[in-house]
């Protein structure tokens, strides 16, 4: 796997219109990472999570919304992020084409919807529904979730083969559309 720490440069669009520009921090922890985007309007936190096709990605204005699932789709199991990057251990077994029932860390039950290009998730907690966002690559599901998720921001960052640049799809709170992130390493 890619090794993601570093600082980066980032330059990027926003879903529905506009750019953004600054660095991004990111703290690798094994396979796990905290991201800080400090960037045109402010600073952002995140958790990832580092698969062998890229980079998962919850983001928030606040660190402690932020929340992570990333299930292998092989393997059928997975982990729980947030801001401790203490992962959680998660099952999973497909329950239809875009379901999964889980079991662990207090989660039952996972479900993708599409909106547009972007992905919607229903996580089950108990009986907590909440609401999020989702990605799926050929290997892997993710979704991410916490706080209002007009707010919240779930991106898939795939790593150039010279390690020095990235770029990433990413998709915000109930916008339809997609938008790129461009990273490439200053440090």
């Amino acid at each position: 796997m890619h090794d993601w720490s570093g600082k980066w440069r980032v330059e990027a669009s926003i879903p529905g219109g506009g750019r953004y520009e600054g660095t991004l921090a990111i703290e690798s922890a094994g396979e796990d990472c905290r991201l800080t985007w400090d960037i045109s309007d402010g600073t952002y936190f995140g958790v990832g999570a580092a698969r062998p096709e890229g980079l998962f990605a919850s983001c928030a204005p606040d660190l402690d919304q932020c929340r992570l699932l990333v299930l292998d789709l092989a393997g059928r199991e997975g982990r729980l992020l947030d801001r401790s990057l203490r992962p959680k251990a998660i099952a999973a077994r497909p329950d239809g084409p875009s379901a999964f029932v889980l079991s662990g860390a207090g989660l039952s039950r996972l479900k993708l919807h599409p909106n547009g290009s972007a992905l919607f998730a229903e996580i089950a907690a108990g009986d907590q529904r909440l609401e999020g966002l989702g990605w799926r690559t050929a290997r892997s599901v993710a979704a991410a979730w916490g706080g209002e998720l007009d707010r919240h921001v779930i991106l898939f960052y795939e790593m150039a083969a010279s390690g020095r640049e990235a770029t990433a799809k990413w998709a915000l709170g109930r916008i339809p559309a997609l938008a790129d992130e461009r990273l490439r390493r200053i440090s």
